[in-house]
């Protein structure tokens, strides 16, 4: 039986996604309002969505309030201890069973004859660890009636805005004989031991990529142009004290740390902020200085005038600016302009050779749900619909894309939460389950 002739398979609620948002939404929904009618399509082989590198935020703030642990390591976690994490709890409330992997949503359309969401989804392509190829995603037919047909009442998009990599459109980097990948798309096969490896990009993740590879390559090279405030990281959270609290109160420490990071708000202020932007400016520049060799500070140090403390996300130093001193290793503040065969052609003309190139150049934020290119569209409506016609705004859930100044995850689940409220409470006329006679317009 081809996908058009099966009956759609009706659900209460969709969620696209099951990473943090859309673990947290469908959690929420059994805690609070005991909604077990689910549905989630996730586009990997796994839940939890793509950690790539270890938390620049506390653990206890990077994680759920209503699923708090006091058996961290340490504060500042690893990428697998976090996914572990999200993953048992997706395990702990079912959510396998409810959790269609490997499957992208093509399309989702309303009918407001039935005030129902219609979704389609597929088999979705596994990303190919190749910057180059990852950025031609499968285009999607105008037939729908090729794909999977999924109804529901209300629709949950929790894709995620940081999960679809910066497309790879660099000159010639279909010529290079060797691995290009992006952080978030990790190529776990590329041997880089006795490499010569380009990381472009020294962001967040680029300066944790730098300090865990260059150990390990023969000679690493970092790029770029853009400098940032890299700051100590605040040990006091690993002391015996807070380890004492963080396992036996955990709501306490992690309180702590949401008034600490809402004090930071103050540095956001226009005029009365000025003085403590140049006070984290000054912790800054003195930790390059004293962290860094002296050759790079240049280039590291930010104006504090021209780039204030606030414009970019700072970044915490792991050891970073101590793998700089490092023999193997070389900072330049340029930028790519091509690529050859064997080598990387920098915008000052100078020709660096090169056996693999990892991009850590962040992420594509203009499309909404990343790659899932999920089109909403209307049905038009029968002029002899006996039913009232509902905003499908009122019916469509979408949590916050981007954090504000503190943990992603605790904008996260805010969002979920108030995208849970509204689950519970679709509007009223929207059908609590599938009519098995095709009286909308769907196909």
């Amino acid at each position: 039986m081809s996908a058009s002739e099966r009956e759609p398979r009706y659900s209460q609620v969709i969620i696209l996604g099951a990473g943090i948002c859309g673990i947290a939404t469908a959690a929420l929904l059994q805690r609070e309002f005991g909604i077990h009618d689910v549905r989630l399509f996730e586009r990997f082989d796994q839940p939890g969505g793509v950690p790539g590198a270890g938390v620049d935020i506390p653990i206890s703030l990077y994680s759920y309030s209503f699923e708090q642990r006091g058996d961290w390591s340490k504060a500042w976690i690893e990428r697998d201890e976090i996914l572990a994490y999200y993953q048992g709890v997706f395990h702990k409330y079912g959510l396998q069973r409810r959790t269609s992997f490997q499957t992208e949503a093509v399309a989702c359309k309303f009918d407001p004859t039935t005030n129902l969401w219609h979704v389609w989804t597929r088999k979705a392509v596994q990303p190919e660890h190749d910057a180059r190829k990852d950025s031609q995603p499968e285009p999607v037919a105008e037939d729908l009636s090729q794909y999977d047909h999924s109804v529901c009442r209300v629709l949950v998009n929790a894709v995620g805005s940081l999960s679809e990599p910066n497309k790879c459109n660099i000159e010639g980097a279909e010529l290079f004989k060797g691995p290009i990948f992006h952080s978030a798309r990790w190529n776990t096969k590329a041997d880089l031991s006795d490499k010569r490896v380009i990381l472009v990009g020294n962001g967040c993740s680029g300066a944790q990529i730098f300090e865990r590879l260059s150990p390990k390559v023969k000679h690493l090279t970092q790029l770029g142009r853009s400098k940032h405030h890299y700051l100590p990281i605040p040990n006091i959270l690993d002391s015996a004290p807070a380890v004492f609290v963080r396992r036996y109160f955990p709501n306490i420490i992690r309180n702590f740390i949401f008034l600490y990071l809402e004090g930071m708000f103050r540095a956001f202020r226009i005029v009365s902020g000025r003085r403590q932007r140049m006070a984290n400016a000054a912790e800054s520049r003195a930790h390059i200085i004293k962290t860094a060799p002296a050759k790079y500070h240049d280039q590291l140090i930010p104006d504090p005038v021209k780039m204030p403390v606030g414009c970019k996300r700072r970044v915490f130093d792991f050891g970073y600016l101590k793998a700089l001193h490092a023999d193997n290793v070389e900072l330049k503040a340029a930028n790519v302009k091509r690529i050859t065969e064997n080598s990387v052609i920098l915008d000052t003309e100078e020709e660096l050779p090169a056996d693999a190139i990892v991009l850590a150049t962040g992420f594509t934020l203009s499309e909404l749900g990343g790659s899932l290119k999920v089109r909403l569209h209307l049905f038009r409506p029968s002029r002899s619909a006996s039913c009232p016609v509902a905003d499908p705004l009122s019916s469509l859930s979408i949590p916050p894309l981007l954090p504000l100044r503190r943990s992603m995850v605790a904008t996260a689940e805010s969002g979920s939460s108030t995208c849970a409220r509204s689950s519970a409470s679709p509007p009223p006329t929207a059908p609590r389950r599938w009519p098995t006679s095709r009286t909308s317009s769907a196909s």
